[in-house]
């Protein structure tokens, strides 16, 4: 695999509607799978995992879309479908070269901490608390981890009030700077 495939792992940093393949490639990496539980953003990423092994691509580090969810999409409103859809993408590179168990390690923490934050999104405390927790065994996640695990101890309106203040925090300090 090249080197995107441990990035890729940590983090998305691709989104289909940004992303230009060879139809060729498509074809030969096998396209995309059709027997994820859940219809809504991993079928890409593992499609992604395994263009990249093939090591032929280039990456543009730049932003190239705008990419907006919405309360209701897909993403949102399967969140436990989507967490066990992508840790099933994980378990699926097992016997690729490049597979590690710290490779493992990051994808689980990072597919928790993603879950965590759409749980928390959708006012889902006590699984966001859990998926926190979960992904606290990776140091890549563990401070994020901490922090937004303790907001779901507090009330969604003390959390909305943190928010406010944040933003002030913000755009005070841009005007300083």
């Amino acid at each position: 695999p090249g080197p995107l495939y441990p990035q890729l792992v940590a983090e998305s940093i691709i989104v289909t509607s940004s992303a230009v393949v060879r139809r060729t490639a498509a074809l030969e990496a096998g396209g995309f799978r059709e027997d994820f539980s859940c219809k809504a953003g991993v079928e890409d990423w593992e499609f992604f995992l395994r263009l990249c092994r093939r090591g032929e691509y280039v990456h543009l580090p730049s932003l190239l879309i705008d990419y907006r969810v919405h309360p209701g999409s897909a993403i949102q409103t399967e969140r436990s479908g989507l967490r066990r859809d992508a840790l099933r993408v994980l378990d699926l590179q097992e016997g690729v070269p490049a597979w590690t168990d710290a490779l493992r390690a990051l994808g689980r923490a990072r597919v928790h901490f993603d879950s965590g934050v759409r749980h928390l999104a959708a006012g889902d405390r006590a699984q966001a608390r859990r998926d926190f927790g979960a992904s606290l065994s990776h140091p890549r996640f563990r401070a994020r981890s901490l922090a937004l695990g303790a907001l779901t101890f507090f009330p969604a309106s003390a959390t909305s009030a943190l928010r406010r203040l944040r933003r002030g925090w913000c755009r005070a300090a841009s005007i300083e700077g």
